[in-house]
């Protein structure tokens, strides 16, 4: 395996996007509901996020190997390729998670690195593997809620707009199960999984999808409102959308067709516009933190 491609297969395994979308996201919500925004503290809490969700996700990626041979072939070979390595960085990385998390000295935020960590296990680890059940959505709607909770504890903040944003953080990570469901369908389906689009059928999985990401911009809006964010921060919300259905517009004919005899398009239509629609998200998101330094300053 060349170089750049192990770095690929290895971040992969790692999941740095995901981690480095929560670190974001963790400064984000350290903007929203911390009296006095401190950089230092929004980063310290994003590397206790990044590395539990790393360790957590890697435990994931280890049990899911066989069946990821089909939807995420590299991932599959590195994993083999480190053998007992593998399980060695994901200990390191909860190990960093648990001890950041310690060095808070805050009750509830360890309590929550804890249940966030036993999530994780009934998730990822035989004989319970949530993960390959009609719950994983539920599961993962979990990581955004104690996400939201991790930071709202750490600065003693439950308001109602802090509620909100708990119910937003759920929302996303719940939509973002329900993508990475129908493009692992066919792994999902032969390893014998009972995730959503197995049981209600791929097609009806991919509709659902597409109405999580799209049920997310009235929370986003809320949150605008109650925050008395600038107009632009409606606007570029405006803009999401049009992208959003511009996508559906574009691939219309793909949609209206049966997924089993078409997959191939089906499956790559549903990566390419998961990426996109990430891609989106993460504009929107630092549209949202810019608003709100706005409001601050």
């Amino acid at each position: 395996m060349k170089a750049v491609q192990w770095l690929r297969a290895f971040s992969q395994f790692i999941t740095v996007d995901s981690g480095l979308a929560l670190f974001v996201a963790t400064i984000l919500l350290s903007f929203l509901m911390a009296p006095k925004f401190d950089l230092f503290q929004a980063c310290y809490l994003g590397l206790i996020i990044f590395c539990g969700w790393c360790g957590v996700d890697m435990l994931n990626n280890i049990c899911d190997t066989e069946a990821d041979a089909l939807s995420h072939p590299a991932r599959a070979e590195i994993i083999r390729t480190l053998g007992v390595w593998t399980g060695i960085i994901a200990g390191l990385f909860l190990a960093i998670a648990f001890g950041l998390g310690f060095g808070t000295q805050n009750v509830l935020v360890m309590l929550l690195i804890v249940a966030a960590f036993s999530s994780g296990v009934l998730y990822s680890i035989p004989p319970f593997r949530l993960r390959q059940t009609i719950l994983k959505p539920i599961m993962n709607l979990s990581v955004g809620v104690i996400l939201a909770l991790l930071v709202a504890s750490f600065y003693s903040c439950f308001t109602v707009a802090t509620w909100l944003i708990v119910v937003l953080a759920g929302a996303a990570t719940l939509s973002a199960s329900l993508w990475d469901d129908v493009i692992d369908y066919e792994g999902d389906w032969k390893g014998g999984a009972k995730t959503m689009p197995v049981i209600i059928g791929p097609k009806k999985g991919a509709y659902l999808s597409f109405l999580s990401s799209f049920s997310l911009l009235p929370l986003l809006f809320f949150i605008g409102i109650v925050f008395n964010l600038a107009g632009f921060y409606y606007l570029s919300l405006l803009l999401v959308a049009v992208g959003m259905l511009t996508k559906l517009i574009q691939n219309r004919n793909i949609l209206s067709t049966n997924f089993e005899q078409n997959e191939e398009a089906w499956i790559n239509l549903m990566k390419t516009t998961f990426k996109n629609y990430d891609a989106l998200a993460f504009m929107q998101m630092l549209v949202l933190i810019f608003a709100v330094y706005l409001r601050q300053i």
